[in-house]
């Protein structure tokens, strides 16, 4: 995949964003996986903290690259994942 470095982002975010919902469709505790859309909050998708930890390491493991945890806790929606995702020059 050829990186393209316009308006910040280091990957597609569309294609970013496709990737981790399907992440967080597939815990256990999603509610209604069918319908999660960037705005939604954790909170409302039914997931708490040791969830987001569970899906904070299965992002990583899927864009194989680090995030810190600090930064991760501080997220409240699923565009707040996207975001810092898709702007990260070492996910793949």
């Amino acid at each position: 995949m050829e990186r393209e470095y316009g308006d910040g982002y280091m990957m597609d975010p569309t294609e970013t964003a496709e990737r981790i919902v399907r992440v967080i469709a597939l815990h256990d505790h999603c509610k209604d996986p069918a319908s999660i859309t960037l705005a939604h909050t954790f909170e409302e998708l039914g997931l708490n903290p040791l969830d987001m930890c569970e899906i904070h390491m299965a992002v990583e493991k899927e864009f194989d690259f680090e995030m810190a945890e600090d930064i991760v806790e501080t997220w409240t929606t699923v565009n707040d994942f996207v975001e810092h995702v898709a702007r990260d020059f070492y996910a793949k």
